[in-house]
């Protein structure tokens, strides 16, 4: 199986505006493009991020 560079970003969590959470992944096998997923908290975008990082095997990276 050939990995792609895009295979090890991380799934990034961050703030897009006051109260919107985004938890952005890199897809490197199917579109190479991004998932985007809004969230209304900080707490769900985590969980969200770290059962996707765990899926995927990829680190978690926070911006605030």
């Amino acid at each position: 199986m050939n990995y792609s560079v895009e295979d090890h970003l991380p799934v990034v969590v961050s703030r897009w505006r006051k109260s919107i959470w985004i938890v952005t992944v890199p897809d490197g096998a199917l579109a190479r493009g991004y998932f985007i997923i809004p969230c209304l908290s900080q707490h769900a975008a985590m969980d969200i991020a770290l059962q996707l990082a765990h899926a995927y095997d990829r680190p978690v990276h926070v911006c605030d």
